[in-house]
């Protein structure tokens, strides 16, 4: 992401990076300020592409966090990943798409 732009609202403080906001709130401890390699953003495929950084990385333990994507499919652990995720399940992928 250029810099320059605010990445977090907290209240009505702005961010313009990950650290600043981790630094400043506390939150946001896990979380990744990352090209998440997208299949096509423009086009609204928001699948993961290999070597993506949310691959293998979310929180499983999460409120609302589902063994399941939103297609239906089951999350998966990827074997040319390191799991770098906690909770339940150390490999559910970040966002909406699991990577198979």
């Amino acid at each position: 992401m250029p810099s320059g732009y605010v990445v977090y609202v907290w209240g009505s403080t702005s961010y313009k990076s990950l650290s600043a906001f981790r630094s400043a709130t506390g939150q946001e401890t896990h979380g990744i300020q990352a090209d998440p390699r997208w299949v096509d953003r423009a086009g609204g495929d928001f699948q993961l592409l290999a070597g993506s950084p949310a691959i293998d990385s979310a929180w499983s333990s999460a409120t609302g966090e589902q063994a399941v994507d939103v297609e239906g499919s089951a999350r998966f652990d990827d074997p040319t990943v390191t799991d770098t995720g906690t909770g339940v399940r150390s490999y559910d992928d970040r966002g909406a798409y699991e990577r198979h």
